[in-house]
């Protein structure tokens, strides 16, 4: 737990929206120490990576991360337990929890 005089350490993860609100909060009250975009929690536990295409055709290196950390499995996880020693709080955002999620027949799910 940090001082009243140390920022909150805030780990995102949800949607940009939760991020650029943080963002907007002065660096003294509020450092954002993790940010796992566009993942649904029920993707959390499986690896959907076999499913992917060799190349995923995306232009943007920020998706292409997304989709592959989204894939492996216990991605969020591994994440935030490796952040978890610097982390007050767990900003969980549910906007993307509204896509739902794509079970393949092995039982692995993907965000979709």
């Amino acid at each position: 737990m940090t001082s009243l005089d140390s920022p909150v350490r805030v780990a995102i993860l949800g949607s940009c929206v939760s991020r650029d609100m943080a963002d907007t909060f002065p660096s003294d009250r509020c450092e954002i120490t993790c940010y796992i975009a566009r993942h649904s929690v029920v993707a959390s536990s499986t690896d959907a990576t076999a499913h992917l295409p060799a190349e995923l055709g995306l232009s943007s290196q920020f998706q292409a991360e997304g989709v592959l950390s989204d894939a492996g499995a216990d991605s969020i996880r591994r994440r935030l337990a490796a952040v978890a020693p610097r982390v007050d709080v767990l900003l969980w955002d549910l906007t993307d929890e509204r896509h739902g999620f794509v079970e393949f027949a092995d039982g692995s799910v993907m965000t979709r």
